[in-house]
């Protein structure tokens, strides 16, 4: 924050959707702002800017990414224009919201609230990353596109998410 670098645009991105110097979202919900102010206004540090269209309704974060950067990826191709997306989601990162389009079947399976809220955030990831993927399809770009896939921290060990005896091992295969 406060440097040049908390600006995505100025490191060399034409477009920027909700980027900014935070590493999380005040808040995944539109009907809460993505952590912005009840007036809309962005809120420093935290409020995630650029999705004031989605605030106030029932939409979680990660699907309003992915439905701005399809319409990125839309109006790029109507310009006959290569282009470069890097999609950060945000999620899954704290604070820690159940996407309501998945949490339940989590807590059916007896899931504590914590863990269902994670496991609800990575569905809605890939669900994205699905709806990216058929994108590219539809528009027969698939085959002509480089598609990398990356976590930055891997799973969430630090603490118990509602379990005792929290490790690293609940990482794997992946740790």
């Amino acid at each position: 924050m406060d440097t040049p670098g908390e600006k995505p645009e100025n490191l060399g991105f034409d477009v920027n959707i909700a980027g900014h110097a935070a590493g999380g979202p005040g808040s995944y919900l539109g009907t809460e702002n993505f952590g912005n102010n009840a007036d809309g206004s962005y809120k420093e540090p935290w409020g995630v800017p650029g999705l004031e269209e989605f605030h106030g309704k029932d939409t979680f974060l990660t699907e309003a990414l992915t439905q701005k950067a399809i319409g990125s990826m839309d109006d790029a191709l109507k310009l006959d224009k290569p282009f470069f997306l890097y999609m950060a989601h945000y999620a899954v990162h704290v604070p820690f919201y159940g996407d309501d389009r998945f949490m339940q079947k989590y807590l059916d399976q007896g899931l504590t609230k914590t863990e269902a809220q994670y496991a609800s955030m990575v569905e809605g990831i890939d669900k994205s990353l699905g709806d990216i993927m058929g994108f590219l399809d539809q528009n027969k770009i698939s085959e002509n596109t480089i598609v990398i896939f990356l976590s930055d921290n891997g799973g969430y060990a630090i603490q118990d998410r509602g379990r005792k005896g929290a490790t690293h091992q609940w990482n794997a295969p992946m740790c």
